[in-house]
C-alpha cells in the first residue's frame, strides 16, 4: 500500500429512517448548513441529473493540520434511501461510499473513504503522523453526527444516535478492535470510467 493511502470507515448508528437520513445526505450543497463546523463551503462544478448522478461538487472543509483542505466528489450511483457511490478528487483522490442499512428502529450509516493523499503536505505529513490524519478523520465524521442528530430532532424524527464506530483499516493498521463489527462491513462495488474533474 502507498504511504500517502488512506482507508477509513466510519458506522454512525441513527434511530431514523434510512430515508430521513439519505434525504441529508445525498444534498451535499447542504452540508455547511448543518455540518459547518467541517464544511466551510460547498459548490456545484457540474449539477448531473435529477437523482444527483454525474453531479460534481467541491468542497472547502477543515482540518486539524492547520490548513483548509480543498477536494469534491463526482457522484457515480445512487440507489434511493441505501448507497451512495463517490469518485473523490482534489487534495485527495480515490471513491467513497454511503451505505444506509436499516435495523429495526436504527438505521446504520457506515462511509468508507479510501483515497490516497495528493498534496505535497498532506504527502509529508502522512509520511510522519498517520495517525493524526486518522484522527482528523474521527473527528471531522463525529461533527457530522453530532450535527445529523441535531437536525433530525429538529425535523422531529427522532434521530438519537447510539455512539460512533471506525469499521476500516488505516494502512493496514487496525483500528479500535473492540469497535469492529465485521459483519456491517459492506465490500465497495468500485465505479469505473468516470473521471472526477476538480
Amino acid at each position: 500500500m502507498q504511504s500517502n493511502q488512506l482507508n477509513l470507515g466510519t458506522r454512525w448508528r441513527f434511530q431514523a429512517s434510512a430515508d430521513a437520513l439519505f434525504a441529508f445526505l445525498n444534498h451535499p450543497l447542504a452540508f455547511p448548513d448543518w455540518w459547518g463546523a467541517f464544511f466551510l463551503r460547498a459548490e456545484t462544478l457540474e449539477k448531473g441529473d435529477e437523482q444527483g448522478i454525474d453531479r460534481l461538487i467541491r468542497f472547502r472543509t477543515k482540518s486539524l493540520v492547520g490548513k483548509e483542505l480543498v477536494w469534491g466528489y463526482r457522484t457515480l450511483a445512487v440507489v434511493a434511501g441505501r448507497r451512495i457511490d463517490l469518485r473523490i478528487s482534489g487534495d485527495f483522490l480515490g471513491d467513497a461510499q454511503w451505505l444506509l442499512e436499516e435495523d429495526g428502529i436504527y438505521t446504520d450509516v457506515i462511509f468508507e473513504w479510501n483515497v490516497t493523499a495528493e498534496k505535497t503536505f498532506l504527502k509529508d505529513f502522512l509520511g510522519l503522523r498517520k495517525s493524526a490524519i486518522k484522527t482528523n478523520h474521527r473527528w471531522g465524521m463525529e461533527q457530522g453526527r453530532i450535527a445529523l442528530e441535531k437536525e433530525l430532532a429538529q425535523a422531529g424524527r427522532a434521530g438519537n444516535s447510539v455512539g460512533i464506530q471506525e469499521l476500516l483499516l488505516l494502512n493496514d493498521a487496525p483500528l479500535d478492535a473492540s469497535a469492529v463489527d465485521a459483519s456491517a462491513v459492506v465490500p465497495q462495488e468500485k465505479a469505473k470510467g468516470h473521471s472526477a474533474g476538480l
